[in-house]
């Protein structure tokens, strides 16, 4: 019998109906066994949870590594007040019981404790002194409060500050502002009374308790409080302090303060737990009982549970993490809560409440309601989804099987009605019309299209670099195409002999024929090849397709082979530098501690180095961030050359921070790894000169084996370097390490310029020299690039000063000795100038061998003639030369390199012209500094006596004793304005030690017959000890002179009558062959007193003039201390009041053999009648005064009025006619330096060897260098001594 068949109507309505009903029923069902609704619950309460964390890991922190940080001065702390003790010869005992060192230890403290403040985002900072009163009663407490209403807000300022306790002092100083409820003093009413106080009695007691254990174990958390609950002040806050511990007597309490306000708003985000805010946040205190008391919090829930006296007690749920608040509701809501505890105390603190947690306050329906409501509206969306499906499917399966009935029928019909059939709307119907329609007309056009692919197949072969290929299975053949040497059809076997052993490595054949035997439907894959043309290989991809036909073991695979070796190489190179520190070109820390852990796979024992550079943050402030960089890089160069010496195996470098660097050595001692250290740090010391830069570095060493990993290796070391910065070590093992324990070194933040070989030369050069402070520390660094790039051996600059047509050696990168002679200054000629002025013009690099009969330095000296020069100038004058030694020719005579130097070059030269004009601006304002109100004094005498001494009807003794007052006044003055010219010139830096070899005894003996009136007027015996080994020393004798004549004259002045001054000098003699000179100046006058010590040492300062009835420039002891500063010392005083005062220096020296010194004779007066001199000077009473004088030494005199006028007349005369020519420096028409210049470039006879003398006010060394650089053969300055005048005319008249 037929089986009767189906229609699709039938085949298709039943199913689905099927399908609705089970739609509705298993999804419905299968939810309600799923426990979805307890998931999301769950979800929601690990949420709320996870938040909770959070905030209380984030809270956590902050607390421990910000605001409880204070803990870490305590060794600062200590020091200081070790420091003040030591100073104030008192114990701690003392200490805490006077009120005036604790103010002075304050002070001191307070710069550090505000610099805190700022580092740790805290509101407040405080210092709580002890005292010797009961714990138990009321007392005043010395100390000081600051507080920082906004600490986010950062500004340059401390206007943002309030001083809530504490000396107003400190307010003026740091320009703090007082709080209104500000108090000078803590006032506290004694333990236990008041709970505000027991920030500071809770941990000053714990700390008397237990003062063998380690403070920082102390510290104490408060409970929020308002500073000594004081009515006027609502800012309620959170302290941590802990005790402070000297000599085990606990001498005060150190913390720091946050506001509740403050914690609240930054570290509660109520919005995280509820977007309505409908929830809430509390620090509370666990009280053991299942109570919690609250601290501080925010939210509306929060503000619910506070409303019931803020204790609150928790209930257990279904959920772990969740408790509900017992008795709190929130309208008809119940209040849940999920705490963590926080870790803020070690175990077995002396401390109540030490149990915190952090509460997070949610609502009922954040838990629950969810779960309810997906219930309710999936079982809903399932019945509504159910009749509407089955509704829907029935006139969709109508729709759909009336097309088909008449598509089946147009196929039925052929061709034809094919042809006839119209659309019917339904895109798989009508796909299928025309998919059948199209299957006859495209087996005729197939043929067609594929004679043109075949065609366009071989055009884009031949138009390809890329070569082709096909494997065949089946038959192990390998078809090529597309390549010159290689077309055509291999057997497998000749195609490994032949292409593949020439081409691939091993490794790579195995992977290739692995590749093609695989049965992926594509394969892939990389390789470098190994080519003849290229000895470092030619990366290569393949790429193929597999193609199965008809039988399964016919399959083959059709691919290409093409080149990528530029995009391979970019890639390589670009994975480098996410490995590679652009800077050091060492390791980055991530890959270098993997290459590590791989090196000690092989190689386990070895040396791990952690090398630390001192006060690079400094440096990058000062010097800026290129300059930093270029130290940077040029310390990894130095730090792998010391590594790598002498090893089989490279180390592996690692830059690790900003200012760290690790080394892994191999098979290396600690012996040779410090020894590698000392050389590397000797290196680094001298890679800048110290006078301008001083560089050094901390190490940490440890060593390695088997039993040691490679994490454990980094702690150590960052262990080892932490402890030696503390103790200031140089190199510290691990074996040397005192606390273990401790905290590792955290290594800084890498900011860097990038990739230092992309800067060009003179972009490195502007970086270096714009704004490092030093130009010395710049151009150091640069002669190293010079030396890498171009091989150059010394770079040496000199200045130029027309005025005396002179040059001055100004830098040299290393030293030459002689370079410019004894004077250290080299002449030329007025033509020799033009010339040097017009190459300057030319603004060219021209090498050294063309310069060396031009540039005055390089004239008669022995230096490298290999190099170039540049010749520098000022606003289109020549001003010096540039010479960069060592330099091969082949550089100059590339165009590229020759523009790169000169451009370094004019950098040079602007740095230095801006340096130049910037001394001299700041040595003109420094020496008008001080001048006014002192110079007024003697001038109001002077004048005063004047009219005193020409009133009419005066008698002659009155004014015999005016004239001797003004000479007094005059000589006052002179040593004002000379003590002033003296601290100009240390303050400008043109103060230089001229250093010869002198006589020391002899130099001392000649102290005496100087101070011998001042110590006969007050009738004071001077004493000399005098012992020394050698006599000749190597040095500048007339400033020693000086320093020692100041300390006796201070002697003298503030000594009383009938007492003794005693100088004693000694000599040690050091093993280098040099000697330490101890100088000793002991008084019995009115002593200093301590506050006084560092202050008279100070410009214009001196103790208190009404005490003793002296006056004086107060710049005696500043001169002389300048002075032992530049010799290499400082002077000490030790004093007591009413006993008198000793000034104290040493200064090193070396001895020198003894010269041969003929015995001086009694000095006879010098004749000089007949002598013919010209006085030059514009001023007619100052030419009055020198006439005067000149004539009753029994000379004839000429006057002239400007230097013109002298040189007219010295033109104009026969030879021999003047014998002297005496000058000033300033005159009008043509000044003095012109006028000797002039004479002595003349024809006249004379003009060589006539003596001529400057005469001027100036009185700085550039002064008498210019005298003498313009011709001059002496300098003296006015006020004219005519003694020393006699001396100077003897000299030059012999």
């Amino acid at each position: 019998m037929k089986k009767k068949k189906r229609t699709l109507m039938h085949i298709l309505l039943l199913p689905l109906l099927l399908v609705v009903l089970f739609q509705g029923i298993l999804p419905f069902s299968m939810l309600l066994s799923s426990g979805v609704k307890s998931i999301m619950e769950s979800n929601a309460v690990d949420l709320d949870s996870y938040l909770v964390e959070n905030s209380k890991v984030i809270l956590e922190n902050a607390m421990i590594e910000q605001w409880s940080a204070v803990r870490k001065e305590s060794n600062y702390l200590n020091s200081v007040l070790s420091d003040l003790l030591k100073e104030q010869r008192a114990d701690i005992e003392k200490f805490t019981k006077d009120k005036e060192l604790q103010k002075e230890y304050t002070q001191r403290v307070f710069p550090e404790l505000l610099e805190s403040l700022r580092r740790d985002t805290t509101c407040g900072v405080f210092l709580v002194m002890a005292n010797d009163q009961p714990i138990g009663a009321p007392g005043d407490f010395t100390g000081f409060f600051l507080r920082d209403s906004d600490p986010v807000t950062k500004v340059d300022t401390n206007s943002d500050l309030l001083l809530e306790r504490g000396d107003k002092t400190l307010a003026r100083q740091w320009g703090i502002t007082l709080d209104n409820s500000w108090s000078p003093a803590f006032r506290f009413q004694g333990k236990g009374i008041r709970e505000s106080d027991d920030f500071f009695y809770e941990p000053y007691t714990a700390g008397m308790a237990h003062t063998g254990v380690d403070m920082a174990s102390l510290g104490y958390w408060s409970m929020p409080f308002i500073l000594e609950d004081y009515e006027m002040d609502n800012h309620k806050m959170i302290t941590y302090s802990v005790p402070l511990v000297n000599d085990g007597v606990i001498y005060g309490v150190v913390g720091t303060e946050v506001s509740v306000s403050y914690l609240c708003n930054t570290y509660f985000r109520v919005q995280d737990l509820n977007r309505q805010q409908t929830a809430g946040y509390a620090i509370a205190v666990d009280n053991g009982d299942g109570t919690y008391e609250n601290i501080a919090g925010k939210g509306n829930l929060y503000d619910a549970v506070q409303r019931e006296n803020g204790i609150f007690k928790l209930e257990s749920t279904k959920h772990e993490d969740l408790f509900k608040v017992k008795d709190s509701k929130i309208g008809s809501q119940e209040i849940y809560a999920l705490f963590l505890k926080m870790n803020l105390y070690a175990n077995n603190v002396p401390y109540k409440n030490t149990n915190w947690v952090l509460c997070g306050f949610v609502a009922e329906d954040s838990i629950f309601s969810l779960g309810d409501k997906l219930y309710s509206d999936i079982l809903t969306t399932i019945v509504a989804c159910a009749v509407w499906g089955l509704v829907i499917m029935s006139v969709v399966i109508r729709c759909v099987t009336r097309p088909v009935y008449r598509l089946m029928d147009s196929i039925r019909s052929g061709i034809a009605g094919l042809k006839e059939f119209a659309p019917s709307g339904i895109q798989e119907v009508d796909e299928l019309h025309q998919v059948v329609e199209n299957l006859t007309e495209s087996e005729i056009s197939t043929e067609h299209q594929l004679s043109e692919e075949k065609e366009r197949y071989r055009i884009a072969v031949e138009s390809s670099n890329d070569l082709f290929f096909t494997y065949r299975e089946k038959g192990n053949t390998l078809e090529i195409v597309n390549s010159r040497e290689m077309d055509g059809l291999w057997d497998i076997k000749n195609a490994k002999k032949k292409i593949l052993d020439r081409y691939f490595s091993r490794e790579d054949q195995k992977k290739l024929l692995s590749m093609l035997q695989s049965h992926e439907n594509t394969i892939y894959g990389q390789f470098c090849c190994i080519n003849g043309n290229h000895s470092q290989g030619r990366w290569i991809e393949i790429r193929g397709k597999t193609i199965t036909e008809t039988k399964e073991d016919d399959r083959k695979i059709v691919g290409f082979v093409r080149d990528i070796h530029e995009t391979k190489m970019r890639e390589l190179k670009q994975e480098r530098k996410q490995m590679i520190d652009p800077v050091t070109l060492f390791y980055r820390l991530k890959p270098g501690m993997e290459v590590i852990e791989k090196v000690r796979g092989k190689y386990p024992q070895g040396m791990f180095i952690l090398v630390d550079i001192c006060h690079f943050t400094i440096i990058t402030r000062d010097f800026g961030l290129t300059f930093r960089d270029v130290v940077l890089e040029e310390f990894s160069k130095m730090f792998l050359e010391v590594c790598a010496e002498d090893l089989s195996r490279p180390p592996v470098m690692i830059r690790a921070g900003s200012d760290e660097l690790l080394a892994w050595i191999p098979k290396i001692t600690e012996e040779s790894c410090r020894q590698k250290l000392e050389k590397l740090k000797e290196r680094f010391s001298v890679m800048i000169r110290r006078s301008a830069l001083n560089l050094n570095f901390q190490a940490g060493i440890a060593r390695g084996d088997e039993s040691v990993t490679t994490t454990s290796l980094l702690r150590r070391v960052r262990i080892a370097v932490t402890e030696a910065e503390k103790q200031e070590i140089g190199v510290l093992s691990w074996n040397e390490v005192k606390d273990p324990g401790a905290q590792p070194k955290t290594f800084g933040k890498i900011v860097s310029m990038g990739y230092m070989e992309q800067i060009s030369l003179a972009s490195l050069a502007l970086n270096l020299l714009d704004r490092c402070p030093s130009i010395d520390a710049g151009l150091d660094l640069l002669s190293r690039r010079l030396k890498a790039r171009y091989g150059m051996e010394n770079m040496l600059i000199t200045s130029f000063h027309y005025d005396f047509l002179s040059s001055e050696l100004e830098y040299q990168w290393k030293h030459l000795h002689g370079l410019m002679g004894k004077r250290g200054v080299v002449h030329c000629t007025e033509e020799e100038y033009e010339k040097l002025n017009q190459d300057a013009q030319i603004n060219a690099v021209q090498p050294v061998k063309q310069l060396l009969s031009v540039v005055p330095v390089l004239r008669k000296t022995d230096i490298d003639q290999t190099g170039v020069g540049i010749l520098m100038s000022d606003n289109g004058q020549y001003s010096g030369s540039i010479f960069l030694l060592g330099i091969e020719p082949s550089v100059y005579e590339n165009e590229e390199d020759r523009k790169l130097l000169w451009e370094i070059g004019i950098i040079i030269q602007n740095r230095i012209n801006r340096d130049r004009h910037d001394q001299s601006a700041q040595a003109k304002s420094d020496f008008l500094a001080h001048m006014s109100h002192e110079i007024r004094t003697p001038m109001n005498g002077i004048i005063g006596m004047t009219e005193i001494a020409l009133k009419e009807g005066q008698t002659e003794e009155v004014r015999l004793d005016c004239l001797k007052k003004v000479k007094g006044s005059s000589k006052y003055l002179l040593g004002l304005l000379n003590d002033v010219l003296d601290m100009s010139k240390i303050e400008s830096g043109k103060m230089k030690l001229v250093k010869d070899d002198f006589q020391l005894d002899k130099m001392i003996g000649e102290l005496y017959p100087l101070l011998e009136a001042k110590f006969e007027e007050k009738s004071q015996k001077y004493h000399q000890e005098i012992h020394l080994v050698n006599q000749w020393f190597y040095g500048d004798a007339l400033r020693l002179s000086q320093v020692l004549v100041n300390l006796l004259s201070n002697a003298v002045k503030y000594s009383g009558d009938h007492t003794e001054i005693t100088l004693t000098v000694e000599e040690t003699r050091l093993s280098d062959g040099l000697s330490k000179l101890q100088f000793a100046v002991k008084d019995h006058g009115i002593g200093v007193s301590e506050e006084d010590r560092q202050r008279i040492f100070r410009s214009f300062e001196q103790v208190d003039r009404s005490a003793v009835g002296q006056q004086g420039t107060g710049l005696g002891l500043a001169i002389s201390n300048r002075l032992v500063h530049m010799m290499g010392g400082t002077i000490e005083l030790e004093s007591q009041i009413g006993e008198g005062s000793t000034f104290r220096f040493s200064i090193t020296l070396k001895p020198v053999r003894a010269h041969h010194v003929k015995e001086e004779v009694s000095r006879v007066e010098r004749d000089f009648t007949g002598v013919r001199v010209l006085v030059t000077e514009d001023n007619p009473l100052n030419r009055e005064i020198l006439q005067y004088i000149l004539e009753d030494m029994g000379m004839s005199v000429e006057n002239a009025c400007d230097g013109k006028e002298a040189v007219d007349k010295f033109t104009a005369s026969e030879k021999g006619y003047y014998d002297l020519i005496i000058m000033d420096i300033m005159m009008p028409v043509m000044n003095g330096l012109e006028a000797a210049h002039a004479i002595r470039t003349t024809d006249h006879p004379d003009h060589k060897k006539i003596p001529i003398i400057a005469i001027s006010a100036n009185a700085f060394d550039e002064d008498i260098r210019r005298s003498l650089a313009s011709g001059m053969n002496a300098h003296l300055s006015k006020p004219i001594e005519v003694d020393k005048l006699r001396e100077t005319l003897g000299k030059l008249l012999k």
